[in-house]
C-alpha cells in the first residue's frame, strides 16, 4: 500500500492512463523479476484503480 504524504493532485483518469504503461505482461524468460500493475479487481476488473470509501485501491 502506497500513503501519500502530500496532498495528491493527479485525477483517477491521468493516473489508470499512468499506470497503464507498466500494466502487468508475463515476465520473460531471462527476467528475475519484474514490477507491474494489475487490474485492482483482479480478473472480475477491467481497471487499474477501484475507488471506494473516498479511497484509491
Amino acid at each position: 500500500m502506497f500513503v501519500f504524504t502530500r496532498p495528491f493532485a493527479i485525477n483517477e483518469d491521468e493516473l489508470e492512463s499512468q499506470l497503464q504503461e507498466n500494466q502487468f505482461t508475463p515476465r520473460g524468460k531471462t527476467e528475475m523479476s519484474h514490477f507491474v500493475w494489475s487490474n485492482a479487481l483482479g480478473k472480475h476488473g477491467q481497471c487499474l484503480l477501484h475507488h471506494a470509501n473516498g479511497c484509491i485501491f
